[in-house]
């Protein structure tokens, strides 16, 4: 074992740890618990507690009905319009049918006339040279358009001179025609 210098061998004070300090009891700040109090103070607020539930599901179940009734009278009045809504489509559908099918009707007799007058007509020079020039008009404008947008000739004053060419043989023709 090492030597220590002798001042620290004569005191055996300084080796040891300081003494803790003394804590002195007082039973004075103690505080007196009746279990009796606990036991009815727990009791009012378990029924203070219960009370206050019991208050919040009678409001909720309250609630609860005042919005099923709103429900009720929301699904009532969807339902009485949705119904006039389809009897108003229903009668509006029958409605247009009738529209429809006499327009049909109108249209089959139109057409049907038509038909009868060109038919009546059919041995008429004036149908058949009409027939025959505006066959022969509408080929030579298809062929002399054609060749030339294929020559990159064709712009809107060919167009317009052509339409202007038709629209003077339709005069004469209606004129000739009488």
């Amino acid at each position: 074992m090492p030597m220590l210098p002798p001042k620290v061998l004569s005191n055996p004070q300084k080796r040891r740890a300081p003494q803790p300090p003394k804590i002195e009891s007082s039973e004075s700040s103690l505080v007196n618990i009746d279990p009796q109090q606990i036991k009815n103070d727990a009791s009012s607020a378990a029924s203070k507690a219960e009370s206050t539930a019991d208050d919040a599901a009678d409001k909720a179940g309250e609630k609860g009905e005042t919005l099923k009734q709103k429900a009720d009278e929301t699904a009532s009045t969807t339902k009485e319009k949705s119904s006039e809504m389809a009897d108003s489509a229903k009668k509006n559908f029958e409605k247009g049918k009738g529209k429809a099918k006499d327009g049909a009707n109108a249209a089959e007799k139109e057409i049907k006339g038509e038909y009868n007058e060109v038919y009546e007509n059919r041995d008429n020079p004036v149908v058949i040279g009409n027939a025959v020039a505006i066959t022969a008009g509408v080929i030579g404008l298809g062929y002399g358009a054609y060749t030339k947008h294929v020559k990159g000739e064709l712009d809107w004053q060919i167009a317009g001179i052509a339409a202007a060419a038709v629209g003077v043989f339709a005069v004469g023709d209606y004129y000739l025609s009488q």
